[in-house]
């Protein structure tokens, strides 16, 4: 039986989600809501995925668990590749993620966060109507009724970093096969991954499509949907000090992101993985940034004993994983005369960077497995024109169009990958307001 409104929420707030289901169905608006409706012998991931299809709209109980929730995330990104509406219904005034933000961008909120919820149940179930009515019988689903029936068979596949998703597939590569080889084999082994390039080559963006096309799904498989969950942390690089002193920065940082308040001497790796375990997640993402410019023996010295500091006390296969990213950021390269060249001081560049990176990787991947990925490049044609493609965004005369408004400029310059995701952005975001995904 299709249902009308699939009702989204983190499982703390399921008392509350009942009530709103409660009070939808006694106006006649037919409900699926977990664990009630979800069939015996089907896993619940494909009984997730098969009510959302059939549902008409995604009803989100907004609250700070849910913000912080994989699973409604999921819920929110399926619906919206599926072009099905959503009602966010906000019950606790919580600030939101950047995630669910991006999904999120129409302003029209159902904000019971600082009335009795009882007082919003009309005005719920008369946004419910509205949008029944705006989108034809019930019979048919709001996907059904959204898209032009040429499209029906080949539909677009959208999701919170679809603008991020190109031109990347030789490190995300790489990463994979690494990462699933040495969970298999180094279980709780903290691993390490260099990714550099320039600062305009969004290494955040890899690190982000890494987690939600990636890691998510290894984590949910070998841990379990109720405990695979990531956590990302950033902390800041330190470069400014003595080694020593620039030792006991970085590991007050490390502490600091899991309790602020920690006030131990103990601050090896091994409480810190105690301590990251309270907080009962999978595995835990810990990326820091370091741009050239800051590159010294120090840093480089740092570096070295902080993969030390990791190898020592955190190979638990009991506990959290550790993913440690370290994004290298190059100065952009800036073509210099015959004689300035001559002149300018023999310091840290590019290619000495690279070559330590790769000697560090080397010397430690024996106590804890180190991949130092691909230099990300900047994206080429036929690489953006992969994207369309794959997406399903356009069709072919427009996509044609649109690739050479975004590649004029590289005529006059090389493009970046910041300059494609702008753009890629901006037409993602016009793609779903045309077909009424929002």
């Amino acid at each position: 039986m299709a249902h009308e409104i699939f009702i989204s929420y983190s499982s703390k707030d399921e008392q509350t989600a009942q009530a709103i289901t409660a009070a939808l169905e006694e106006q006649g608006i037919s409900c699926w809501i977990a664990p009630r409706d979800v069939l015996p012998g089907l896993p619940y991931g494909e009984a997730i995925i098969e009510a959302i299809n059939q549902c008409r709209l995604l009803l989100l109980v907004f609250s700070a668990h849910s913000n912080k929730s994989q699973q409604v995330l999921r819920e929110v990104e399926r619906a919206v590749s599926k072009g099905i509406n959503i009602i966010p219904f906000r019950i606790e005034n919580a600030p939101m993620s950047k995630a669910l933000e991006y999904f999120l961008s129409t302003p029209h909120w159902l904000d019971a966060s600082t009335q009795p919820l009882e007082k919003h149940f009309q005005t719920l179930v008369e946004t419910v109507r509205l949008l029944r009515e705006r989108h034809g019988p019930e019979s048919a689903t709001l996907e059904q009724q959204s898209k032009p029936t040429a499209l029906a068979s080949q539909e677009p596949h959208l999701g919170s970093l679809v603008f991020k998703l190109c031109n990347r597939a030789p490190q995300v590569s790489a990463f994979a096969d690494f990462f699933i080889d040495n969970l298999k084999q180094r279980p709780g082994s903290p691993q390490i991954y260099f990714i550099h390039g320039e600062e305009s080559e969004c290494h955040d963006s890899l690190v982000e499509r890494l987690i939600h096309t990636q890691i998510n799904q290894i984590v949910e498989k070998r841990w379990g949907e109720q405990r695979g969950t990531v956590v990302f942390k950033k902390p800041r690089w330190p470069h400014e000090g003595e080694s020593g002193e620039l030792r006991k920065q970085l590991k007050r940082m490390l502490f600091s992101e899991f309790d602020p308040a920690y006030m131990d001497d103990d601050l090896s790796a091994s409480a810190l993985s105690k301590l990251a375990a309270m907080s009962l997640k999978s595995l835990i993402l810990i990326r820091h940034n370091i741009y050239s410019e800051q590159w010294t023996t120090l840093t480089r010295d740092l570096i070295q004993w902080y993969l030390s500091y990791w190898a020592e006390g955190s190979n638990d296969a009991t506990g959290p994983q550790f993913l440690i990213f370290f994004n290298v950021i190059y100065s952009k390269v800036k073509e210099k005369s015959w004689w300035k060249s001559l002149l300018s001081p023999q310091g840290y560049g590019r290619e000495r960077i690279q070559k330590e990176i790769q000697e560090i990787s080397a010397a430690h991947n024996a106590s804890s497995p180190c991949l130092v990925l691909k230099e990300l490049t900047p994206p080429r044609e036929y690489d953006v024109g992969d994207w369309f493609t794959r997406h399903n965004i356009y069709d072919a005369k427009v996509q044609g169009e649109l690739l050479k408004k975004i590649f004029a400029a590289s005529r006059a310059r090389q493009i970046s990958m910041a300059d494609v995701e702008h753009e890629l952005q901006t037409i993602h975001q016009s793609f779903i307001k045309e077909r009424s995904y929002f």
